[in-house]
């Protein structure tokens, strides 16, 4: 039995550079050229036999649903889709829609100021803002989600879709030795990266040949606060057919087998 944990495509927050947490944002146009990278990459395994998918599990955010619609293009739609909300992104408090920049100037004034934990792309996550899920918390989420999904599982393979640091707590929780969450939190997992977890550990398979850190450099944060309101989901208008019409009408009008499980319910 393994388990294939995906970080979702790149979004356009991510892209911008901004921390997006629980916001909803729309997928970027780089993004479904990872997307492709991947899915070709879990379409081989499964045509030679190496993996057998029977489910995916995904976030139920609309970065990581688009990501999964999208993969299951390439293996196959005969299998259960379960969004799971337990495996959304970890609640960043304050600094949500912050450009690093941002939370960082915001965290150093803190009165003390704030600890912080450097991601390999260079960006930072403090620890201790107002209204954020601690790290603690994040980790302990992501050993109970796994251990729920193993255990439906029942020796089966199945094919998780994450976030970013939801993804490196759990990579942390499942390697040997376990990483304890501050060294988890500092796990490299790029967006639609490939880890195989199975009963030796978390091993890195595949990372996108497109798959890049943020587009703008840091010395243009004008020009990303400029873009932050470009980002952020109406609930009024269906606009990502209008940004992306080819691909995103692909991925989101064809959802056959989809459930949807909330944090609190234990079925599928």
């Amino acid at each position: 039995m393994a388990v294939l944990l995906v970080r979702h495509m790149k979004d356009v927050a991510g892209e911008l550079g901004f921390h997006n947490g629980r916001l909803e944002t729309w997928p970027a146009a780089a993004g479904f050229a990872e997307l492709e990278e991947t899915g070709e990459y879990l379409r081989q395994l499964t045509e030679t036999g190496n993996i057998n998918i029977r489910r995916t599990y995904c976030s139920d955010q609309l970065r990581a649903v688009v990501t999964a619609i999208g993969l299951r293009s390439y293996i196959g739609y005969a299998h259960h889709a379960i969004h799971d909300s337990r495996l959304r992104e970890r609640e960043m408090g304050a600094f949500t829609g912050m450009t690093d920049e941002e939370a960082t100037d915001h965290a150093n004034k803190q009165l003390p100021p704030l600890t912080s934990v450097r991601t390999p792309s260079g960006s930072h996550i403090h620890v201790g803002v107002k209204g954020e899920e601690s790290l603690g918390k994040t980790y302990h989420r992501g050993q109970e989600v796994i251990a729920h999904i193993i255990q439906q599982q029942e020796g089966e393979d199945a094919l998780v879709i994450s976030h970013g640091m939801i993804g490196r707590m759990i990579i942390g929780a499942y390697s040997r030795p376990q990483l304890p969450w501050e060294q988890a939190a500092g796990i490299r997992f790029k967006n639609c990266e490939v880890v195989r977890l199975d009963e030796e550990g978390a091993v890195s398979l595949f990372v996108p040949q497109t798959s890049t850190e943020s587009s703008f450099s840091s010395d243009e944060p004008e020009s990303r606060i400029r873009n932050r309101a470009r980002w952020l989901v109406s609930p009024e208008r269906n606009e990502l057919g209008d940004l992306f019409p080819g691909e995103a009408r692909r991925y989101l009008s064809f959802t056959p087998n989809a459930v949807w499980l909330d944090s609190a319910d234990e079925g599928a």
